[in-house]
């Protein structure tokens, strides 16, 4: 019996077959260069900010199960941990319901949609002084902000990488009580256009 597509993905997207690389690869937080992660809880509308460094060493500690995320159910597209929110020293961000109006996302949006609106709204917090970075005192009333690509810059000091984390939040808010720290990840189907890539994630410099 063949199974029953979905019915908010379109057909191509669900019978299209794997032509690049299925092996996962060692691609995540622990070779990164950022000295930030911010992570979008879309469901809770909350950012989480906490140090890269940080982050990286509680999963070195190997007190977290390996987890597999796949984009078909079939073939795992990228591994990493559910670290609890509570292990971690994030700094939780609300993002304004106006803010999350204009950029919205939502589940079955592309990957790369998710990334570029997962940016929009850290850059809008940024820019309003909603995230508390360790900038010089001097630039703390003016950010300097400029568009780079999918960079974000802002007095090129420090870096901040940015992931739409979907379920990342607190449980009483409905999230899953975790952040999602990727480790490895694959490229199956060769993603072009408006999805790059099997994984929700920009960077930013700042």
């Amino acid at each position: 019996m063949k199974p029953q597509l979905d019915l908010f993905v379109t057909p191509e997207e669900q019978l299209r077959k794997p032509v690049g690389n299925t092996r996962l690869v060692e691609y995540g937080i622990q070779n990164d260069k950022s000295d930030f992660h911010a992570h979008v809880g879309c469901i809770v509308r909350n950012v989480f900010v906490f140090k890269t460094a940080e982050a990286h060493a509680l999963i070195l500690s190997d007190r977290y199960p390996l987890k597999s995320v796949s984009l078909d159910g079939a073939i795992v597209t990228a591994q990493g941990y559910a670290v609890p929110l509570s292990h971690l020293r994030a700094q939780t961000v609300v993002i304004p319901p106006t803010i999350w109006d204009k950029w919205a996302i939502h589940k079955n949006d592309s990957t790369d949609i998710k990334g570029l609106r997962a940016v929009s709204i850290v850059r809008w917090l940024l820019t309003n002084g909603r995230i508390a970075l360790p900038l010089k005192s001097q630039i703390v009333d003016d950010i300097s902000l400029q568009i780079d690509g999918q960079d974000i810059v802002i007095s090129n000091s420090l870096r901040m990488q940015v992931k739409c984390d979907f379920l990342a939040g607190e449980r009483n808010g409905g999230g899953s009580g975790n952040v999602f720290l990727q480790t490895k990840e694959c490229n199956p189907y060769r993603f072009i256009g408006k999805e790059k890539k099997p994984w929700d994630e920009r960077e930013v410099k700042a």
